[in-house]
């Protein structure tokens, strides 16, 4: 005995079957999207956020080599303010932040370059004005405190860097 409606029976089987294979590539092609191309966009983000901030904390490194040298400098011009090789150090040391603070007034050392300028100039006045009178200690107090305030800076940075790399290292495990 056959059935009297196999050629409905048949189309709808076939119905089924095709709405059952596009239903599972949708589902497919969603749990592709979400675990594959969007963790790796956000990862690409990360990364670029990551190197950005290395660059930074490079320049930043490269600030702090700069003061420390410019700071033993004006230690050696405040022993003997009449050294013309430690006061040609200072001002050298002065104008290269100077010139780092002209070019980059935005990001943090280039702020950073201008507040140890405006330190180290009310320093070196200090020393100058102070040669005969040997009383500069409330400007080198503000100078130790401005350099302070560099340094924790730069701490922060690299905290920021270490939590990056941390979400970093975080997403590369999942994939």
């Amino acid at each position: 005995m056959k059935p009297l409606n196999a050629r409905e029976r048949t189309g709808g089987l076939l119905k089924f079957a095709a709405l059952f294979v596009f239903t599972l590539i949708l589902v497919l092609f969603a749990v592709y999207f979400d675990f594959s191309a969007v963790p790796k966009a956000e990862l690409e983000g990360y990364k670029s956020q990551v190197n950005d901030l290395q660059a930074t904390v490079q320049s930043d490194n490269k600030l702090i080599s700069q003061i420390g040298d410019l700071n033993n400098n004006l230690i050696q011009y405040q022993s003997n303010p009449g050294n013309a090789i430690a006061a040609s150090a200072v001002g050298n040391g002065i104008t290269a932040l100077s010139d780092i603070a002209k070019k980059d007034s935005v990001s943090f050392t280039g702020k950073l370059s201008g507040q140890v300028v405006t330190g180290y100039g009310i320093a070196v006045s200090s020393i100058n004005k102070s040669a005969g009178s040997g009383n500069a200690s409330e400007d080198l107090k503000k100078v130790k405190d401005d350099l302070k305030a560099c340094q924790d800076d730069a701490k922060d940075k690299n905290q920021q860097i270490l939590t990056l790399q941390n979400t970093l290292a975080l997403y590369q495990n999942k994939k």
